[in-house]
C-alpha cells in the first residue's frame, strides 16, 4: 500500500494528504499549503489586520444598532434555548405599527430598545409576538417583570 503524499509550497516539505485542508476548487480537492503553514499565515494576517478588522466591524455595527441587538438576543435565545427569532425588517415594522414609541411612557424622541414580554429567563421565545418596543429606561425600570404594555 502506498501512501499519497503532496509537497507543501509553502515551506517545501512532502506531506502526507491528510496534513493539507480540502479545497473544492483545486484539481486534486487540497489546500496548496499545509495545516501548520495555513494556520500560521493566517494568524500573520490576523496580527496585521486586526486594527483595520476591529475598526470595520465597530463602524458597522456603530450604524447598525438594531443588527447588533439581535445578534445579541440570538446569542442569549440559543444560550436559555427558548428558541425563536426575529429579522431587523420585522423589528421595524413593531415599531411603525405603534408610531415609533415607547409602549411604557410614549416618548418619541427616543431610541427604542427590544424587550420580551415575557423574558428570556422566565421561559420566554425570541420571537417577534413576544417582543415590544420601549425606550431603555422604561425597559431597565421593567427589568425581569412580566409587563405587557401593548
Amino acid at each position: 500500500m502506498s501512501i499519497i503524499t503532496k509537497k507543501c509550497y509553502r515551506c517545501k516539505q512532502r506531506k502526507t494528504i491528510d496534513q493539507f485542508g480540502k479545497y473544492k476548487r483545486s484539481k486534486d480537492g487540497l489546500r496548496w499549503c499545509c495545516k501548520v503553514c495555513q494556520r500560521e499565515r493566517d494568524r500573520n494576517f490576523y496580527r496585521i489586520h486586526s486594527k483595520e478588522r476591529i475598526e470595520r466591524l465597530r463602524w458597522y455595527y456603530a450604524s447598525r444598532p438594531d443588527v447588533k441587538a439581535a445578534k445579541n438576543h440570538r446569542r442569549r435565545t440559543r444560550k436559555v434555548g427558548n428558541g425563536g427569532s426575529f429579522t431587523a425588517i420585522e423589528w421595524h415594522e413593531l415599531c411603525k405599527k405603534y408610531d415609533n414609541r415607547c409602549l411604557a411612557c410614549g416618548r418619541d424622541d427616543v431610541t427604542l430598545t427590544v424587550d420580551h414580554v415575557v423574558p428570556l429567563v422566565h421561559g420566554g421565545s425570541n420571537d417577534i409576538s413576544n417582543i415590544q418596543p420601549l425606550c431603555f429606561p422604561c425597559n431597565a425600570h421593567k427589568h425581569t417583570a412580566i409587563i405587557d404594555y401593548r
